[in-house]
Order: structure tokens, then sequence, then C-alpha cells
């Protein structure tokens, strides 16, 4: 459960760090405005104490889209590089 937890925490800080750097790459403040906006989804909807609890289905396709969009800004990171 642990090694899950840690490879889990260390996707999601992989997307942020993506989110950020493609952003920023545009305008520093795109780049905190859309880093902010990926951490309130997160912790609204998917984190282990969010407010917002949301059948099972949905929890997946929203967690899907959300490491979806860190891949595409890592690929768009790959592409500009």
């Amino acid at each position: 459960m642990i090694a899950r937890d840690v490879a889990y925490f260390a996707a999601e800080m992989g997307v942020y760090t993506a989110v950020v750097v493609t952003g920023w790459r545009h305008h520093p403040a795109a780049g905190i405005a859309a880093v902010l906006a990926m951490a309130v989804w997160w912790g609204a909807l998917h984190s282990p104490r969010a407010p917002i609890h949301l059948p099972a289905p949905i929890d997946l396709a929203l967690r899907l889209t959300w490491f979806g969009i860190g891949a595409a800004c890592l690929g768009r990171l790959t592409v500009d590089s």
C-alpha cells in the first residue's frame, strides 16, 4: 500500500511540474494559474480528504483526464525543446 501511495504522489508531482513549466513558458502568470487550478481540482475531487465524493466511474474518468492533461503538457515540452 505504501509503494502505491508513493508512486501516486510522484505522478501527481510530475503533473504539477509539467503543467507549471508549460504554462510558465507562455507567461509566468499562466504557469501559476494553471498549477493552482489543477491543485484545486485535485484537492476538491480526488484527495483523500476531498469534500466532494464522486461515483467511481466519474472519479476514474476525471482522474484520467487530470493525468492526461499532465501527459499532454509533458508532450508539449518535448516538442518545444
